[in-house]
């Protein structure tokens, strides 16, 4: 018969060990302050840091298969679920590197 009180310390190991190593994959000036939040929120933070290097790059993450129309930048890439809403500010706003493309979905215009 296993141990109720082992089985919730081992738990607890495997969820501390689990958030330090998503806080560690995170980029160091973001680490600050981590060690109190969920697992959940956590990953993310991760996913959305993984989001933004990619649009950094001048890349569409993985599950970006929406669009969206920004006022600054025209027709971009989002999230998946978004389909042709205007939008006052996007992610890619902030692709400030003049030598990197941002991808842009083909978009039908209505006639």
């Amino acid at each position: 018969m296993s141990n109720p009180r082992k089985d919730q310390r081992s738990q607890d190991e495997f969820d501390r060990v689990h958030k330090m190593t998503l806080i560690h994959s995170l980029p160091p000036r973001l680490r600050h302050g981590l060690q109190d939040e969920t697992v959940e929120n956590l990953q993310l933070c991760v996913q959305i840091t993984k989001e933004l290097a990619c649009i950094q790059r001048g890349q569409v993450p993985t599950h970006w298969t929406g669009w969206v129309v920004c006022c600054h930048c025209g027709p971009v890439f989002a999230p998946e679920g978004t389909q042709g809403i205007s939008v006052a500010g996007c992610p890619w706003c902030h692709v400030t590197n003049p030598t990197i493309h941002i991808p842009r979905p083909k978009v039908r215009h209505k006639s």
